[in-house]
């Protein structure tokens, strides 16, 4: 069976897009980004849609301008709308050096772009990519 990916994703200066490009993906990804913030809601989160990630591996990776700028309870809050869907959530958690180089988030890669706003720097891709391996790696283990 083959595995599917949807990369989703909102970047208003290019640093989240800058860190989705470089993950490894088990297919050709289908690119869904930029995209709106969704506004509707149910519950206190996202409503949960026809084709949804129920299911299915998901992960998630953020910037912002500052270090401290809420970069881990933004993931934690996506994870929330996650939960609901019934996903399984993949982080790439304290399992490789790429992730302390890059500032050590177990939620997620991180990125603090500043103002005005940087590209991601090498440590930055390199936790991505290997978060995007370890997304691979779970989306082949359970199409299974």
């Amino acid at each position: 069976m083959s595995a599917h990916v949807l990369v989703v994703y909102y970047s208003a200066t290019g640093s989240v897009h800058r860190l989705a490009r470089p993950s490894r993906w088990p297919s050709s990804p289908t690119w869904s980004g930029p995209t709106d913030t969704p506004s509707a809601h149910r519950r206190g989160t996202a409503p949960r849609q026809e084709g949804e990630p129920a299911d299915k591996p998901v992960t998630a990776f953020v910037s912002s301008a500052e270090r401290h700028g809420g970069q881990e309870s933004t993931i934690l809050s996506l994870n929330n709308v996650f939960y609901h869907w019934g996903a399984v959530i993949v982080p790439p958690g304290y399992t490789d050096d790429a992730v302390y180089a890059s500032g050590g988030n177990p939620y997620g890669t991180s990125w603090p772009a500043g103002f005005p706003s940087t590209p991601p720097d090498g440590t930055a891709l390199a936790c991505a990519r290997f978060q995007g391996a370890r997304l691979a790696r779970f989306t082949t283990l359970l199409a299974g």
